[in-house]
């Protein structure tokens, strides 16, 4: 069967395709960013059953970030008193890059940390440290 779409240029983005700056230098020891956007949006009825209007309230931005914990030790020593928490709002671009050269990248804007903390079990041959973080908004596919 000839799928619908065909290739476009036959590369798709993958991890290896992402570089990612944070306070504008490249941070390699992160294994994983997420990052998004929720709506609020609430369908309003009035006479009947169905739905008369929709209302639309915020848009909830979220973030978080998996870093090896070499990689947190360098943000540390740059934060003040050492807590990550207390670095000022920072702008973070994922840049997504293909073989061909060609770049998409996404900037998440006021960028913060909520926490910091470290957790490791026997066997483990890595720590990987998974913080949960705050920003404003994200500019999409720019």
């Amino acid at each position: 069967m000839t799928p619908e779409f065909p290739l476009i240029n036959g590369i798709a983005y993958s991890w290896a395709s992402i570089r990612l700056e944070i306070l504008g230098a490249p941070l390699v020891g992160v294994t994983s960013i997420a990052y998004g956007e929720k709506d609020s949006k609430e369908n309003n009825y009035g006479i009947g059953r169905f739905v008369v209007s929709r209302g639309y309230g915020n848009v909830e931005p979220n973030a978080s970030i998996s870093l090896y914990k070499d990689s947190l030790e360098a943000l540390q020593k740059i934060a003040p008193n050492g807590r990550i928490q207390d670095i000022p709002a920072f702008d973070v671009t994922v840049a997504y890059i293909n073989r061909g050269g060609k770049f998409m990248k996404e900037i998440i804007r006021n960028f913060e940390f909520t926490e910091n903390q470290v957790s490791s079990s026997q066997g483990e041959n890595k720590i990987v440290v998974s913080i949960e973080c705050i920003c404003s908004h994200i500019n999409w596919a720019q």
